[in-house]
């Protein structure tokens, strides 16, 4: 015989009031996990600028990359770099193969090089695509922004330096493009494409800029790989 057991209209109303509640909201902290581990023993590929002199002279000039070699999924990217005030000098951008010989012909001469005029503070962009520009696959380069001091042969120039990697990888691509837009720098950043992950937060954070979140995000990638002070001069 099943025997059922009588519940109080207090015990009842318990019950139904505990089914009723809203369960609780997950929200994925974006950023959270380290954007990519840095290799034990790797040498750093970013160099900074602005070391010598006093800070009131020579503005901080830092290219936006990671310490070991970037990737990207475009062979035309957008490289970012910041200064940290604006100096009525000329600044330079240079283009080059990490190892001239590894192409063929090997390569005497940069990919490019341009002078920028009219630089403002805070983080710039160069879009390769207006310079015709375009990467080979699976070859390391190496860029850097100069600002032009006038010494002679440059020896008094302040650089910074950072390296790219085209790596195709169709299968990312075709998931970031069928994506939100807010959520294609999280996809970049969890494959390790740095430069598409800051580039996609960057043109988002321009586009929404009253949404927190996003800047929120640029500033959490932008710490993880110790470019903390560039926080500052990001508008």
């Amino acid at each position: 015989m099943i025997k059922f057991t009588t519940l109080s209209v207090s015990a009842i109303a318990a019950v139904v009031t505990l089914s009723m509640a809203p369960l609780p909201m997950v929200v994925e902290q974006v950023g959270a996990e380290p954007f990519q581990p840095k290799v034990e023993g790797a040498p750093s590929r970013r160099v900074g600028g602005g070391t010598r002199g006093t800070t009131a002279e020579i503005p901080s000039l830092v290219a936006l990359s990671t310490e070991e070699v970037g990737k990207t999924t475009s062979t035309q990217p957008t490289l970012l770099w910041s200064v940290s005030k604006a100096v009525k000098k000329p600044f330079k951008f240079t283009l080059i193969y990490a190892n001239p010989l590894s192409v063929k012909p090997p390569a005497t001469e940069p990919v490019k090089e341009v002078v920028l005029k009219d630089v403002v503070d805070g983080v710039q962009a160069i879009h390769l695509a207006d310079y015709g520009v375009t990467l080979q696959p699976n070859v390391e380069y190496e860029w850097s922004v100069s600002i032009i001091m006038g010494n002679k042969e440059g020896s008094g120039d302040i650089s910074a330096t950072g390296a790219i990697m085209y790596t195709p990888d169709k299968e990312l691509v075709a998931k970031v493009t069928s994506a939100d837009e807010k959520q294609r720098p999280t996809l970049y950043q969890k494959a390790g494409y740095w430069y598409d992950a800051m580039a996609e937060l960057s043109q988002l954070v321009t586009k929404y800029q009253q949404d927190e979140a996003l800047r929120q995000q640029r500033t959490t990638l932008l710490q993880q790989v110790k470019l903390d002070k560039v926080v500052t001069y990001t508008k």
